[in-house]
């Protein structure tokens, strides 16, 4: 906070400020905290001398790194309870007072009349009888604290007394009233101009709120991370124990744990044990491990193949194992820090459980039980639904589903993009390709509404990002795969359809193509290009079986006529039409007027085509598009 700017400054002192306010950002994300991880506090006022630290006797010493307090009377029983707002989960919590009732209150509510209907501003002063006298004093403001607004009522402390004398409001920018008869352990609603004090009731619409049974906080690791959202598992490339390369693909018959371990870590050998122990009951329970070493991976790695499998046989371990590779844990590391926004180092132990289908269904990062791994098990079989809901360690409803086909917000295209960011691009292309069977993974939504909204996003997914990403990377049948997907989602999505068409005729898919680009004439974004298209086909397309003049005027025609005659590609298609039909002198005048436009308008690409085409029609030869030309 020192780098903050007091006034108006210039461009680079605000560059330093945002480079500060990046860097404090970063630390966050590596584990640090703006508090430290400070507890809660609490402190209790003893007789206006001094202040006791009461944290842990109120129950206010909670690891929550608090940040916003409203004061409230919940339930309406003159104790003033706390509305808090965390950085960390749960992200809102209620404390409820149920300290003893031996003292006396009084809660007081204004309405204005002539100032501000709140009466923000307003002064309160009760005066109570007794030896001495005593005033105390209430202002009543717009907001309390950062980023909080407590309730409006105002509540006064009387302890032991119960003998009120009188109440004085001073009104904001009006005069001041008294009010009598006022008795202890009431709340009051006081309207501005109006003599009388009414009784307030509590609200018969209170919320009526269940208290959650959360679970204690861990002191330390292990974690346990179940994904609302599964991800696939990145390939897994890895070396056995004799130094060769392997693999583990999927599908695979039952779900696998895969683990990662060093010779030198205590956790990890108390681990290992375990789950040789447990071996026939992690077998029969349905779970695969493969435990991979990271020894070596920094530093010397001579005698890392040695230590290793030393520490693995003196164990006996009756799983799979071998040496994770740097690429596989760097590839991992990327996927951990982007889907838990957690920069910090890659541990070990850590583990990722991974369902038959190789999608991630829980991380664990520190040590994680036999027991533990037999009830996840039956996570990885769960439907997409339950297995989010059973993902919270504590009940509630969603406010939004995190299984929404996003590319943004943590979910498959928000990883694939760190993957392509950091070279990793068979990792990218795996979880583009995720999408292809995202609707066999999460369940389409019920609500007619919910469902056309899912429909659309998958659609564009997978049209505008995984059917280009995988056609860039060479892969068209499966970009083709995709775009069949979103028009099976989305018939009307003419981009999609335009898209396969162009990539059937890449593929020398003529006739699939022609039907593709016929069935988008009528449609009034993509019907001009498709017609220019599927004319251009017709007429010159290498398979003989395809080829058409007579049809290919007509289609070109229409398509002149919708373009004013003034698109160069559509004059194009119909030179070519007249040129198949034997009409070699309409084909050399149409041609002229599109290398004409052509000109004007792109004359490094599409006016040299057109001009190698004249040359064709002038010798009395039709023109023949090259196989998968386009």
């Amino acid at each position: 906070m020192s780098r903050s700017p007091l006034e108006a400054v210039d461009a680079s002192s605000s560059e330093e400020y945002r480079k500060a306010w990046t860097a404090l950002m970063a630390l966050v994300d590596q584990g640090g905290s703006f508090s430290g991880h400070e507890r809660n506090c609490a402190f209790l006022n003893i007789a206006g001398k001094r202040f006791a630290n009461a944290s842990a006797a109120a129950g206010f010493d909670l690891t929550d790194d608090a940040r916003s307090i409203g004061l409230v009377d919940w339930n309406f029983d003159g104790k003033v309870d706390l509305w808090i707002a965390n950085r960390t989960a749960p992200r809102l919590r209620l404390l409820i007072n149920n300290g003893p009732a031996k003292n006396h209150f009084l809660a007081v509510h204004l309405r204005g009349k002539i100032c501000n209907r709140d009466a923000i501003g307003a002064r309160v002063e009760l005066h109570l009888e007794g030896e001495p006298p005593l005033k105390l004093l209430r202002t009543l403001h717009a907001g309390n604290g950062f980023l909080s607004q407590s309730s409006k009522w105002l509540f006064f402390g009387l302890g032991p007394r119960q003998a009120i004398q009188k109440l004085v409001v001073r009104w904001p920018g009006c005069r001041m009233e008294e009010f009598q008869g006022l008795r202890a352990d009431q709340h009051y609603l006081i309207t501005q101009g109006d003599p009388r004090v009414e009784v307030s009731a509590a609200p018969a619409a209170a919320a009526r709120l269940k208290p959650a049974e959360l679970p204690p906080p861990e002191a330390s690791e292990p974690r346990r991370i179940p994904l609302t959202l599964r991800m696939p598992m990145p390939s897994l490339r890895f070396r056995d124990f004799d130094g060769k390369p392997a693999s583990r693909l999927f599908p695979a018959p039952r779900p696998l744990l895969v683990n990662f371990w060093a010779s030198w870590c205590g956790a990890c050998s108390k681990e290992l044990k375990e789950f040789a122990d447990q071996e026939s009951l992690l077998r029969a329970g349905g779970i695969e491990i493969l435990a991979l070493s990271a020894d070596g991976l920094s530093g010397d790695r001579s005698s890392a193949p040695a230590a290793s499998q030393n520490f693995i046989r003196g164990l006996k371990f009756p799983f799979s194992g071998g040496f994770a590779t740097p690429e596989l844990m760097e590839s991992l590391e990327i996927l951990y820090s982007t889907i838990l926004h957690d920069q910090r180092p890659f541990p070990v132990p850590m583990s990722f459980l991974v369902d038959s289908s190789g999608w991630i269904t829980a991380v664990y990062r520190g040590t994680v039980t036999a027991e533990q791994l037999l009830s996840d098990a039956r996570l990885c079989a769960a439907l997409p639904l339950e297995s989010a809901q059973k993902s919270l360690p504590f009940p509630g409803r969603w406010h939004e589903l995190p299984l929404q086909p996003t590319v943004a917000g943590g979910n498959l295209g928000w990883v694939a993009t760190a993957f392509e960011l950091a070279g990793f691009k068979d990792e990218a292309l795996l979880y583009w390709k995720g999408y292809l069977s995202y609707s066999d993974k999460v369940p389409r939504p019920a609500g007619a509404k919910e469902g056309a909204q899912w429909d659309q996003e998958l659609a564009r997914i997978l049209s505008q990002e995984t059917a280009r990403i995988l056609h860039q990377a060479g892969r068209t049948e499966e970009a083709i795969a995709a775009l069949r997907q979103a028009l099976r989602l989305k018939p009307d999505l003419s981009p999609a359809r335009f898209n396969l068409a162009s990539l059937l005729e890449r593929m020398n898919h003529a006739g699939a193509a022609l039907a593709e680009f016929r069935a988008l004439f009528q449609d009034p974004l993509a019907g001009l290009a498709a017609m220019t298209r599927a004319a251009m086909l017709l007429a010159a397309s290498p398979d003989p079986g395809i080829r058409n003049g007579e049809e290919a005027v007509q289609i070109a025609q229409r398509a002149c006529q919708l373009s004013g005659y003034r698109d160069p590609e559509s004059l194009d298609a119909l030179a070519a039409a007249y040129a198949e039909s034997g009409r070699f002198d309409e084909a050399l005048i149409t041609v002229q007027k599109a290398l004409g436009l052509a000109a004007s308008a792109n004359p490094a690409a599409l006016a040299g085509q057109i001009e190698e085409r004249r040359r064709l029609y002038q010798s009395r030869q039709p023109f023949r598009m090259p196989a998968g030309s386009r």
